[in-house]
């Protein structure tokens, strides 16, 4: 729990420099006139694709992902993911997975499934996270600095072990090795330390193993999902964009939105808050975009972000007053 505290407060602290760094090189009045300038059915629009994305399509994901659909409620794993975003927004990451798991433990009865589900798709994510950066990467990477030009080479790498390991994962003949006699009766004649390292691959090629027995249509449907769910992220984020600056690059805001996609993983900053504004702040202009627009979309998008969460906490006591 000490721990625990400490992330909580270096991420308030870096929140805190990137905002700062951020004001302390835009015309903060500028910021301002442009955010109440913006056409209000452009923040809705933009706030229903990220409800849709976020809500419904990945609520759809983890119920295509469930091998035994019949027993569970597609509407109740809606109201999970909206709820989620509130606590998202104020709790540190590791606490938001614990709340994640309490939810999905309560809904499917297997605490096991419920952990399993979080890291399956949390796996997909990155690897659609990826793709998208490497794509936008390999249009824009002309003008790009060279640490970013360096992380696609360090984003490559990531994104073929792990597409590797996807798709090992989820072979029968694959996971059938780890799983048979001979794997499991030739780890008695191996030393300890030998054990100890290949239990911990057995585990980590097994945990997801009964996605193996998904449907091939599933399969490729929650995929196919997926790509929809960062479409609408990366889509929500174009659309806020445009509506201060009609002209303004896609490619370069495919690949912020895929790297804040891929950092949010890690706790850098609470929230996001901060972080999302200093890569808009640094990249966009690069590619044409005036700061001032580039600042003024990243804060729409934080409003958007704290929208949804106000609905996720609005929804969460509903539930607890009727109980």
């Amino acid at each position: 729990m000490y721990s625990t505290a400490i992330k909580f407060a270096l991420q308030i602290v870096l929140s805190i420099f990137f905002l700062y760094y951020v004001f302390s090189n835009v015309e903060v009045g500028k910021v301002k006139e442009l955010i109440l300038s913006i056409d209000p059915y452009t923040l809705l629009l933009s706030a229903f694709i990220v409800f849709m994305g976020t809500v419904v399509i990945q609520s759809a994901q983890i119920y295509l992902t469930l091998v035994e659909k019949n027993k569970y409620d597609y509407y109740s794993l809606c109201k999970i993911n909206i709820i989620i975003m509130f606590y998202s927004f104020w709790l540190p990451t590791i606490l938001v997975a614990g709340i994640r798991w309490v939810r999905y433990k309560a809904l499917l009865n297997t605490p096991g499934l419920a952990i399993r589900l979080i890291g399956f798709h949390k796996l997909i994510q990155i690897i659609i996270s990826l793709l998208g950066f490497l794509v936008a990467g390999f249009f824009i990477k002309d003008n790009l600095p060279v640490i970013l030009k360096n992380s696609l080479a360090v984003g490559l790498v990531a994104f073929i072990i792990l597409s590797v390991y996807f798709i090992f994962f989820l072979s029968k003949s694959f996971l059938s090795f780890f799983k048979g006699p001979r794997f499991v009766n030739g780890l008695k004649d191996k030393s300890d330390n030998v054990n100890w390292f290949l239990l911990r691959i057995y585990r980590v090629f097994s945990f997801l193993s009964e996605f193996k027995d998904l449907h091939l249509k599933d399969k490729i449907l929650v995929l196919l999902l997926a790509v929809a769910q960062h479409g609408c992220i990366v889509l929500s984020a174009y659309l806020v964009l445009l509506g201060f600056d009609s002209n303004a690059p896609f490619w370069p805001v495919l690949f912020c939105r895929s790297m804040l996609v891929i950092l949010f993983i890690f706790p850098l900053s609470l929230s996001g808050v901060g972080l999302r504004e200093y890569i808009y702040f640094i990249i966009l202009p690069i590619y044409g975009v005036d700061p001032a627009n580039a600042a003024s979309a990243a804060f729409c998008m934080l409003g958007i972000q704290l929208l949804m969460a106000s609905i996720g906490g609005l929804v969460d006591l509903f539930n607890y007053r009727k109980c």
